[in-house]
């Protein structure tokens, strides 16, 4: 009898059936004080909805025939609003979806440069490629140094310049993205303690590219500066593993942080070294956060199912940490899960200082730190939030209702990580553990415009050379996933 099958029973049959002395429990209501419809009004009255209607022209929607019946008729041109208008009604489509290449190990990492021009995907097999979204042809690969377990994090320099990555290492690394003369580097981060082992599950560079802000294990914040090879900065404020780090604007001063504490906090690094503020709502570890860009609205993805959207002016100036622990881990999935688990994942109970303005259900958050994204400001007004899962689908939810407008099964129940839309076209590509990278476009076309312009055609590529489906070569696919 393994690990596995002896924490099946342990779940089942013992642990966790009696909640009344898990003081983890008392933090939560039986439900929510506002219903769905009072939420979503409440939201579309706030500034993110204006937002959206102001880039978009919703909630107004002509027909496509009328536009261009007013063009012709009566000279009137079609200007950015509308054009925002018409692509954001053509979402990624399963049945336009094209495996574009296949791993030899699970895929952790995916995602488009800043121009679209380059795609970057990162495995279990350590090695780190890149695409030319134009023809998918690989242009480059790099052999990742260092590495336990898998690639866990990546980031593109916003120059263009650099591409730097993470796994269970004590070094970030970074290589070259362009130059003929390879370029790879260790960067040390200075840390709080030492222990055994350490992994930095999140890490982004600055918007001038000068810097790296990076979360560990220990729990620690440290912002690196490249030009002076060493960290300037170190934060600690969490209880539990630090799994997604962030600027929230272009300054690079205030930034986030989301644990496997539950809890999001917010820093400013001009003021202290102490956070300014805290979200409270989440039930379980937040694994992934992604900021709309604008210095006030971000949303988190979290082991309790669901994803947060959040308004940094009602956050609190403090928080407890949360009363105890959790009885479940979510590596091991919804089997594992006894009814009162299944209540917090169902919105049955929320946190009774939740300070969210809405949550988005749907999609699955096991055994990995799944991401989520708000959608690209160019093609859709970042109306729409997309996350991977772990029943092999994309989901693509409206900011503003929390409504699933597109499911995409394209994954054969196979954990989807990572997601990237295209930053100006129609396109979603996913990264699974089934190890194949996946394009996905909108049902009226076949093609993908890789860059603005081009209409590549889709080529599968393969380079596998391993069966197993643990993603290493030692045949045993039993193992525990680690993040």
């Amino acid at each position: 009898m393994n690990l596995n099958t002896l924490h099946r029973l342990f779940m089942m049959f013992g642990r966790g059936q009696d909640t009344s002395e898990n003081p983890y429990y008392s933090q939560f209501t039986q439900k929510d004080e506002q219903s769905p419809e009072e939420r979503i009004q409440s939201l579309q009255s706030q500034q993110i909805a204006l937002d959206i209607y102001d880039y978009t022209g919703l909630p107004e929607t002509k027909s496509i025939f009328q536009m261009i019946r007013e063009r012709s008729e009566l000279g009137k041109n079609i200007g950015p609003r509308s054009k925002v208008n018409i692509t954001q009604r053509y979402l990624p489509h399963q049945t336009q979806s094209q495996t574009i290449y296949t791993c030899p190990g699970r895929a952790f990492c995916g995602r488009f440069s800043a121009d679209g021009s380059v795609f970057l995907t990162a495995s279990t097999d350590g090695k780190i490629r890149l695409f030319e979204t134009n023809n998918w042809n690989v242009i480059k690969t790099s052999r990742a140094r260092d590495i336990q377990w898998s690639i866990i994090d990546t980031d593109y320099s916003p120059d263009g310049r650099w591409i730097i990555y993470s796994s269970w290492s004590n070094y970030i690394h970074m290589c070259n993205r362009v130059g003929e003369e390879a370029t790879h580097e260790a960067l040390e981060i200075s840390r709080s303690s030492q222990p055994a082992r350490c992994c930095f599950f999140s890490i982004r560079f600055s918007s001038d590219s000068r810097e790296i802000i990076a979360g560990n294990t220990e729990p620690t914040i440290s912002i690196y500066n490249l030009d002076r090879r060493q960290t300037v900065n170190q934060f600690r404020g969490h209880e539990n593993d630090i799994n997604s780090v962030g600027f929230i604007d272009g300054t690079s001063q205030v930034f986030v942080s989301g644990s496997d504490d539950f809890l999001i906090k917010v820093w400013d690094r001009r003021s202290s070294a102490r956070h300014v503020g805290t979200l409270v709502g989440h039930l379980h570890g937040v694994t992934h956060i992604d900021s709309k860009g604008d210095g006030r609205y971000l949303i988190s993805n979290g082991k309790d199912q669901c994803i947060k959207l959040w308004d940094l002016r009602k956050m609190s100036s403090d928080a407890d940490p949360p009363a105890g622990q959790s009885d479940w881990d979510y590596r091991y999935g919804a089997f594992h899960a006894a009814h009162h688990h299944r209540e917090l994942f169902n919105g049955t109970r929320v946190h009774r200082d939740d300070q969210s303005i809405m949550s988005y259900r749907g999609h699955q958050v096991f055994q990995t730190l799944i991401r989520s994204y708000f959608s690209p400001l160019y093609s859709t007004g970042q109306r729409y939030i997309y996350t991977g899962s772990a029943d092999g689908c994309i989901y693509i939810y409206d900011v503003l209702t929390g409504e699933i407008v597109e499911r995409l099964q394209i994954h054969n129940n196979s954990v989807v990580r990572d997601v990237s839309w295209h930053p100006f076209d129609c396109a979603i590509v996913s990264s699974s553990w089934d190890r194949t990278v996946k394009l996905s476009t909108p049902f009226f076309t076949g093609t993908h415009t890789g860059t603005r312009g081009q209409t590549p055609g889709l080529q599968g590529y393969s380079d596998d050379d391993d069966d197993d489906d643990d993603g290493d070569d030692d045949g045993d696919d039993s193992e525990i996933v680690y993040e």
